[in-house]
């Protein structure tokens, strides 16, 4: 399945699908598509193609292991 354009965002995503912790829902009429937590229920918006920020990457891993971790982001 192709979750994004961007390699990096791809082969990430699929490493959090595959461990069975993240579910990854398509967009269907949404403006996203998301990854959500399966113990908690958060949800992630998915750039199907992000730009070219460096930091863009890295602010989603941040925000993802937030959200395994259980704190809130703000």
């Amino acid at each position: 399945m192709r979750y994004s354009r961007n390699k990096d965002y791809q082969v990430f995503v699929r490493q959090l699908v595959s461990g069975g912790e993240w579910m990854f829902l398509p967009k269907n009429g949404r403006k996203h598509s998301a990854l959500k937590h399966r113990q908690t229920g958060r949800k992630i918006p998915v750039p199907s193609s992000p730009d070219q920020d460096p930091r863009g990457l890295l602010n989603f891993k941040s925000m993802v292991r937030h959200i395994e971790r259980g704190s809130t982001i703000d």
